[in-house]
């Protein structure tokens, strides 16, 4: 983490309790299946890195498309926040996603076909926030070819 942004977060009033807060409000508008106000919850600009994208997503409305196509896939899906670390401008939660795929599962190689199998998925997540307390940075972490092993896929 930058200096600059560590300053911008402390100068801002921003502190741990902000961030876990910040990050609540993201776990509530998954779990109410509001793929917009989940977006809300990034920069314009964010950049976030997720297993299921060759490519980093780029901006809110990508992490907005991201969402919904999850939310699509699996409409019954829920997110468990277990632990929630501070330090800075930086948030590492472990989150346990669950949920019945009855909708086409995004993936690189193409989306998988509904299989109607329910899923549970732990995920590590490091999100860095800028001074204006949306998320700027993320990187998921979680075990994708597990998730299409519970699928049915090899």
């Amino acid at each position: 983490m930058s200096t600059q942004a560590q300053d911008a977060a402390s100068t801002s009033g921003e502190g741990e309790e902000t961030y876990r807060r910040l990050i609540k409000e993201w776990n509530a508008a998954y779990n109410a299946r509001d793929a917009e106000k989940v977006a809300s919850c990034y920069a314009q600009d964010a950049v976030v890195a997720d297993p299921v994208s060759l490519e980093p997503l780029r901006g809110r409305g990508a992490v907005q498309h991201d969402v919904a196509a999850f939310l699509e896939a699996m409409p019954d899906t829920a997110a468990e926040l277990q632990e929630v670390f501070v330090d800075g401008n930086t948030v590492a939660t472990r989150v346990l996603i669950t949920g019945t795929q009855t909708g086409p599962m995004p993936t690189p190689s193409g989306p998988i076909p509904p299989a109607g199998r329910p899923v549970t998925v732990p995920m590590g997540v490091f999100s860095r926030f800028g001074a204006d307390s949306e998320i700027a940075e993320e990187y998921r972490y979680y075990d994708l070819a597990g998730m299409a092993e519970q699928l049915g896929g090899d």
